[in-house]
């Protein structure tokens, strides 16, 4: 039943991604990137806006699907101009198979972020075994009429 829950929370999570925000107004709809993966120890769902100088909001979830004894975790990693790669807090799971966490955050950049994924590993004794990256996604607002 504690699967079914998670699932069922997963897909929430992928929902509220969908949907837009600027609904019922006249404004341009803001651009959002979506990223799915699973691995052998998670299934991950994540999404976010981007703005000129960050992602807001930024909405990530995980699930760890195995009962192996690892705990799993999931980050965002942004790039931009003005600060390169940046690997944002990691969030971890470590209440056992089947469980999982829903967040919402947001990321301010110094500068335009230009990528962002997030990356989900699985942990034993506070040591990361294996990470996984999701798709890389580029921004895409395009600011080179913008002098600076």
């Amino acid at each position: 039943m504690t699967v079914r829950r998670r699932s069922i929370a997963l897909a929430t999570a992928a929902a509220a991604l969908m949907i837009p925000a600027a609904a019922g107004t006249s404004h341009a709809a803001v651009p959002k990137s979506e990223v799915y993966l699973t691995t052998p120890f998670s299934k991950v769902v994540a999404g976010w806006q981007w703005r000129n100088d960050r992602l807001d909001p930024v909405m990530m979830s995980v699930q760890d699907t195995n009962a192996d004894g690892y705990a799993v975790s999931i980050r965002l990693i942004t790039e931009s101009a003005g600060e390169g790669r940046h690997k944002w807090t990691t969030h971890m799971v470590t209440s056992g198979a089947g469980t999982g966490l829903n967040l919402t955050t947001y990321a301010v950049t110094n500068g335009t972020p230009l990528r962002a994924w997030v990356e989900t590993c699985k942990w034993k004794g506070g040591s990361p075994a294996d990470c996984r990256i999701s798709r890389i996604t580029t921004n895409p607002i395009d600011d080179s009429s913008v002098s600076g």
